[in-house]
């Protein structure tokens, strides 16, 4: 059964922990989703992560070489001493300086290597997917393999009558449960995929950015545009797209479930405009 946790006036959605069974909740069509990712964990991200080579860090100076010291008109020992070791300092110094440009372009690798992981499915991970049905919006969590498990079935009730709906999701959404299906040997109903090599999906996927493109080649307009622009919600400034995983993992879930839950309800408005041109 579906487990239902009371939150906050900042969302209204009901959390389900993965797994449950669908018959608690009234499928309509379209079933509006959208998913949200995050890294995976850090020990498993080291694994993966391959380091900056030598050739792309900063040059590392020359060893030092007193007999290269220019030491000008200086004739006395004592002098020539002085210089060649004021030369050696400031090389030291130069060492020191390439050491930690070396350690901070590695540091800046990694963070920009973690920011990124949420992109791509071999790094990432997914957290959270939120439903909107039959009136009410739902947020899906609970382990990953759980998680994307209760999607696929999902797909299989709604198969063949009822449509599930997102944005831009043929390029992002499902390309990425499909990958980490792939990767964590997750069964995916034979009928998402038409053509294993071409990748065509399944009539019951609505790509909302397709119909919205009206075949229009390279255009692509962000959902909150087009939610703005037809009356409805904007994202909250509060979490954005690149900062949902912290907070859902390290900060005010409630807050990241709030952003999820709009998202949902832009896919809506916009299912719900566009609904008469692609059924």
């Amino acid at each position: 059964m579906s487990i239902e946790i009371e939150l906050p006036p900042t969302t209204t959605a009901t959390l389900l922990q993965c797994p449950f069974a669908w018959k608690a909740i009234k499928l309509e069509t379209p079933v509006c989703y959208d998913i949200e990712t995050g890294p995976l964990p850090l020990p498993t991200l080291k694994q993966i992560y391959t380091p900056l080579p030598d050739d792309k860090l900063p040059k590392k100076p020359e060893p030092f070489d007193e007999g290269k010291v220019k030491l000008g008109q200086r004739v006395k020992r004592e002098a020539i001493v002085a210089k060649i070791e004021q030369d050696r300092a400031k090389h030291a110094r130069e060492e020191e300086e390439w050491e930690y440009q070396c350690g901070k372009a590695q540091r800046d690798h990694w963070e920009a290597f973690v920011e990124k992981a949420p992109l791509n499915a071999a790094t990432g991970q997914v957290l959270a997917i939120g439903l909107g049905t039959g009136g009410q919006k739902y947020i899906m969590h609970g382990e990953e393999t759980a998680l994307i498990a209760q999607f696929w079935s999902l797909f299989d009730l709604c198969v063949p009558h009822l449509f599930l709906a997102g944005y831009y999701s043929r390029q992002f959404d499902l390309p990425f449960l499909i990958r980490r299906s792939w990767i964590l040997d997750i069964h995916i109903p034979v009928d998402v995929i038409y053509d294993g090599r071409r990748k065509y999906f399944n009539d019951t996927f609505v790509d909302l950015f397709d119909v919205w493109s009206c075949g229009a080649y390279g255009e692509r307009v962000g959902l909150e545009t087009i939610s703005a622009a037809m009356g409805g919600p904007k994202k909250p400034s509060n979490v954005k797209a690149d900062t949902f995983w912290k907070e859902w993992l390290n900060g005010d879930r409630d807050e990241a479930a709030a952003y999820l839950e709009n998202d949902i309800a832009m896919t809506e408005l916009l299912a719900t405009k566009l609904r008469p041109n692609w059924e």
